[in-house]
């Protein structure tokens, strides 16, 4: 008798077990729907499951990485502290998954950048890289390339940060990310400016102003023509 109510109070057991684990994965799916247009919500439903500490294995990593990557889009200073994103590439790193592996080194990076650490960060950054090679995640390796790109710009190594700018843009190209693109052909103009390659500065503003023009809607070129406008007179290469 004792053995059929034992083993029935482990089968309840499991049951709430699945189904708390089944209402978590839901809630994730959710933050991975909302995470680029409404990031704040994002992070509001990470913030409300309860006994979030108490996640274990692919949740924990995954609950890891997503609150990493919403605090980042909501601009929080708490990527500060690397112990978060750590769970997700300890967890990851030697997994099958190869997106969320590159996901959660691209974020490492971004932490161990603001901690002044550039070594690691670049190391991360390559790591990253090396993760999503094989797969069609190219909005991502896009920005990996991207900040590589910062990280020797900062370095003065404006070569090898063309480099990477224009393997950044081919990814976003590839993504067919409008936005991506314009961003990238602005650092490459300020390497240009800092060089006084001011031929190559205006191409590549030129660039910006027909992306923006010719596959954006009135609205949006509006908000970005004045900045480009200024950028130009900035830079002091006429209109």
């Amino acid at each position: 008798m004792k053995k059929l109510l034992y083993l029935g109070l482990l089968s309840v057991c499991v049951l709430l077990g699945s189904c708390v684990e089944k209402n978590v994965s839901n809630v994730f799916d959710k933050v991975e729907g909302y995470m680029d247009v409404c990031p704040d919500s994002a992070l509001l439903l990470l913030e409300q499951i309860p006994h979030s500490e108490e996640l274990r294995g692919k949740q924990r990593a995954d609950y890891a990485l997503l609150l990493t990557q919403a605090r980042d889009k909501n601009y929080l200073d708490s990527l500060q502290s690397d112990s978060l994103i750590k769970i997700a590439v300890d967890y990851y790193k030697n997994g099958e998954d190869k997106v969320k592996a590159g996901k959660a080194l691209f974020y490492y990076g971004k932490v161990m950048h603001l901690q002044d650490n550039d070594t690691l960060a670049i190391q991360a950054y390559l790591s990253a890289l090396a993760k999503l090679e094989k797969t069609e995640e190219y909005k991502l390796q896009g920005f990996v390339h991207e900040y590589i790109g910062v990280l020797n710009t900062d370095r003065k190594l404006y070569k090898d940060a063309l480099d990477n700018y224009q393997s950044s843009a081919y990814c976003f190209q590839k993504a067919v990310d409008t936005l991506g693109v314009i961003y990238v052909y602005r650092d490459i103009a300020r390497i240009y400016y800092v060089e006084q390659k001011y031929d190559s500065v205006y191409t590549f503003i030129q660039r910006k102003i027909k992306i923006s023009l010719e596959s954006m809607s009135t609205w949006i070129c509006k908000i970005y023509w004045l900045p480009l406008l200024i950028e130009k007179r900035y830079l002091g290469i006429g209109l």
